[in-house]
């Protein structure tokens, strides 16, 4: 049976992890409350649901209760926060991720049961770091269009 995700905002980071979701064959939703973003999704054959993900019944449309994973990924951590805990109360088998952006927040989605944790701007800062004092190799800059593969 085929995993269903559900990716909570399609922005710089939502939008990478739906498109490596979707490249692996997962079935994935994407909630986006933009509506020209949620139209750049749907024409590129995702399965996008317009609307607010901090309002309960978007989730309801979202299918959540069948939902697998529940990826919040909005601009806020303190979005993402509501949204974890209110998929787990909605659906309590449910794998949750989230994107955190000040490590002050860390303590609460702890406490909240995530599962899965990224801080973006720390693994950036960390990488680049690394890279300078050259104890890590960079990463080599991509096009375009090998980022979009």
């Amino acid at each position: 049976m085929n995993k269903k995700y559900i990716v909570c905002g399609a922005g710089r980071v939502g939008g990478k992890v739906a498109n490596v979701l979707k490249q692996y064959g997962a079935d994935v939703t994407i909630i986006e409350r933009d509506r020209d973003v949620a139209r750049f999704f749907k024409k590129e054959g995702y399965n996008v649901l317009l609307g607010d993900v901090l309002d309960e019944k978007t989730l309801k449309k979202a299918n959540i209760e069948c939902a697998d994973w529940l990826i919040a990924v909005l601009g806020k951590d303190v979005d993402n926060l509501f949204v974890i805990l209110k998929a787990k109360e909605m659906n309590p088998k449910i794998k949750t991720a989230a994107r955190v952006s000040d490590e002050s927040s860390l303590e609460s989605f702890y406490k909240s049961g995530v599962d899965l944790l990224v801080l973006p701007e720390l693994i950036g800062g960390l990488h680049l770091a690394k890279a300078i004092l050259g104890i890590e190799k960079p990463i080599r800059l991509q096009t375009l269009e090998e980022i979009k593969k």
